[in-house]
């Protein structure tokens, strides 16, 4: 497996999995349970791109013959730990609101 499937898959199951986590937040129950959802559901994606770059680099690097730039100073997998929770934040809070709504509206059509 290369290293742009490597990537690809972890943070694509970390997306399913976020992304899930945040739609069944959404469901009837106590504000801080959802707050606490919807909480988990961008620290998992956050995760996720956190472990699916440092994987990234790991595979990279132990290719046979690898390039220069896979030996980059790490100013990737840093940006990934401080500012990973930036693109999770609106996927999961699309998400929420997504499925928030979906169910309010099938409560007032019932």
């Amino acid at each position: 497996m290369d290293h742009h499937t490597t990537f690809a898959v972890i943070y694509g199951a970390g997306l399913l999995l976020a992304i899930g986590l945040a739609a069944a937040a959404a469901r009837p129950s106590r504000v801080w349970v959802r707050g606490l959802g919807l909480a988990a559901s961008i620290g998992l994606l956050w995760f996720a791109l956190l472990l699916a770059t440092h994987m990234h680099y790991g595979v990279w690097q132990s290719m046979p013959d690898p390039p220069e730039e896979a030996f980059a100073d790490g100013a990737k997998l840093v940006t990934a730990l401080v500012a990973g929770w930036l693109p999770a934040l609106p996927i999961c809070g699309a998400a929420f609101l997504a499925s928030w709504l979906l169910r309010r509206r099938a409560a007032a059509e019932a």
